[in-house]
């Protein structure tokens, strides 16, 4: 439901947060990394977060449910999650009257659904006068969500109508998602990384407000759940809400993901698909790769990726701009990202729009020659040092901009991330070093899955 780029990107490409496994995240993971010097947030229930802020104009609280597509089985239609998500944030609820998203006037409401998780916030102004109430109302709707899925037929059905519609405008009209799509179906066939996270046509028009129920009812609980509330707000109050209806709620037993690790496929394979379209305006060449990884501690193996990744996506010299772009002359712009998935592999994927006359085979040969140079030299330790002192310095801006640390714990949180991780983010960075960014570096330059693909403005097709 969510009309930004993120959400297209989560649906579209790949898990999306494991930190940043899409670029919504890795975004956030640049502004407000995974970890704040001085934690602005304080925990007033277990799942439960508060960043009071007290001279905020608003009341924002976000939702987020450790339920994403990966959790959809075979004998669900897929996509299912995301129409979950859509029936969750306007079917009825507690005492409202209607099926309208907003719960007071002059607020606003979304939700995205990824890989990982589905999140959802309801942001209303702050009003002294009614503050109280206010707050009760958002918290008291979203716990009964998590109770149970009262929602009627006619709304079920209009909700798949609106899913379809999000189909044609995200995926039918967009060449770029239907080439993500593609590569996915070819690196990961059969995984859920490979298939749509939206669905299809067949498996939208399929839904039924069963298949929701089913999906809600084996994975919407309370220790499940996350809240992240940000304004004006007494987080004494927000612990009696908590406990109010929250704690009442009944636990469920939530099956982990150990499956999906024997499903994932790493045997080499080197593909091709080209497509071309009309509405691309420049060619796109893509190198993805999912490789065995054997990267150690995982905090620590993420926040070296995330060092890692920031210098191959920098101006510095050696990064794969400096290299493609500046030396070699043979690409406009790179842009790199890569995600740990399953027990230990990891997916990349190399960007670059070419320079004219530069044909895809000639730029994936530099691209992999990049990464194999890369692996072989390490990373320099006074480049990893700097890099490691940008992310911290972010980190301990977080505490100034309130509004922003409770988004990034909410993004933290969808991306599967734990209460723990976030408290020990500048840690963890600290312990980044080029010994702990190698396993990365020697993963990401070996032997996998490997796809070319190139997308191309229909009469540059060939």
């Amino acid at each position: 439901m969510v009309d930004s780029r993120s959400l297209q990107l989560a649906l579209s490409r790949r898990p999306a947060v494991r930190a940043c496994a899409a670029a919504m995240i890795f975004a956030f993971a640049l502004a407000f990394p995974r970890a704040a010097s001085a934690a602005p947030e304080a925990q007033v229930y277990p799942n439960v977060f508060l960043v009071a802020d007290a001279g905020a104009k608003s009341v924002k609280v976000w939702l987020v449910v450790k339920a994403g597509f990966r959790d959809e089985t075979d004998a669900e239609p897929g996509g299912v999650a995301h129409y979950l998500e859509h029936l969750f944030i306007v079917g009825r609820g507690g005492d409202r009257k209607d099926s309208s998203p907003l719960l007071f006037a002059n607020a606003d409401a979304n939700a995205f659904t990824t890989y990982d998780s589905t999140a959802y916030w309801h942001k209303f102004l702050y009003k002294p006068e009614t503050a109280d109430a206010d707050l009760e109302t958002a918290f008291r709707f979203f716990c009964d969500r998590i109770a149970a899925l009262d929602v009627s037929a006619d709304e079920a059905r209009r909700e798949r109508d609106v899913v379809m519609q999000e189909y044609d405008w995200r995926i039918s009209s967009s060449p770029q998602t239907a080439f993500n799509d593609a590569n996915n179906k070819l690196l990961q066939p059969g995984h859920p990384l490979g298939r749509p996270g939206i669905g299809t046509k067949d498996s939208i028009r399929a839904y039924t407000l069963e298949d929701a129920r089913k999906f809600h009812d084996r994975l919407y609980a309370k220790n499940n759940v996350a809240f992240v509330v940000h304004g004006p707000v007494d987080p004494a109050k927000l612990k009696a809400l908590a406990e109010k209806y929250l704690a009442p709620l009944p636990e469920k037993p939530i099956a982990g993901h150990e499956s999906l690790d024997a499903l994932l496929h790493l045997e080499p394979m080197d593909a091709l698909n080209e497509a071309s379209d009309a509405k691309v305006k420049t060619k796109l060449v893509r190198l993805e790769k999912t490789v065995p990884a054997k990267l150690g501690e995982r905090r620590v193996a993420d926040a070296s990726g995330d060092v890692a990744t920031a210098y191959m996506n920098s101006r510095l010299e050696g990064s794969a701009y400096d290299e493609l772009v500046d030396r070699l002359e043979l690409a406009r712009s790179v842009e790199i990202s890569r995600s740990p998935i399953g027990g230990g592999a990891v997916w990349l994927t190399f960007d670059a729009e070419p320079e004219e006359g530069v044909t895809p085979a000639t730029l994936r040969a530099a691209m992999e020659d990049y990464l194999s140079k890369l692996a072989k030299r390490g990373m320099d330790a006074a480049v990893v040092d700097r890099l490691k002192a940008r992310a911290i310095g972010r980190l301990a801006e977080i505490a100034d901009d309130k509004d922003g640390a409770a988004s990034a714990l909410a993004f933290h949180f969808a991306a599967d991330g734990t209460y723990d991780e976030w408290q020990r983010r500048a840690e963890v960075f600290a312990e980044v070093s080029p010994k702990s960014i190698q396993p990365m570096l020697d993963a990401l330059a070996g032997p996998g899955r490997e796809l070319l693909g190139v997308l191309s403005p229909a009469s540059a097709a060939n």
